[in-house]
């Protein structure tokens, strides 16, 4: 009876959540609004680091249901590549927040919830005295819960 207990819970492990602060990402100068494509990098708490992309097209209505977040990070002793193409939210006060679903290569399922993807500009350049700034997603929080 203890064998079966012991495997019971060891096929039951609790899923984890993986939180990541964005670090600003510059949008692509030639994609233009509604239209958006950004990416940069992202870190945890712990200091570990990772990439990060997200695509949409926002709607008339402020909403969206197209487009990608993608997330490159350590996860366990290896890196996982997540391109969740399902996803979908609301653009206001030039804020993204959303959510989306995908599945592992495992077949296992996961979802990921984004919040405060602040569009704004940074500094990205400049030649001989003058300052060039780009768009960019300033800010930011993206949650993956994935299986253990």
């Amino acid at each position: 009876m203890k064998l079966i207990v012991g495997l019971l819970f060891a096929l039951t492990a609790q899923a984890a959540d993986y939180t990541f602060t964005l670090n600003p990402g510059v949008c692509q100068s030639s994609v233009q609004p509604p239209s958006y494509y950004c990416s940069g990098y992202m870190q945890d708490v712990t200091g570990n680091t990772g990439e990060w992309s997200f695509n949409t097209t926002v709607k008339s209505d402020n909403t969206f249901n197209t487009g990608f977040l993608s997330g490159y990070f350590p996860y366990g002793t290896d890196w996982i590549l997540l391109d969740t193409t399902n996803i979908a939210g609301t653009f206001a006060n030039n804020t993204f927040t959303g959510s989306g679903s995908g599945t592992l290569s495992s077949g296992a399922p996961y979802t990921v919830n984004f919040s405060n993807f602040t569009l704004g500009t940074v500094r990205c350049g400049g030649y001989k005295g003058t300052v060039r700034y780009c768009k960019a997603i300033t800010s930011g929080t993206i949650t993956y819960h994935l299986p253990n």
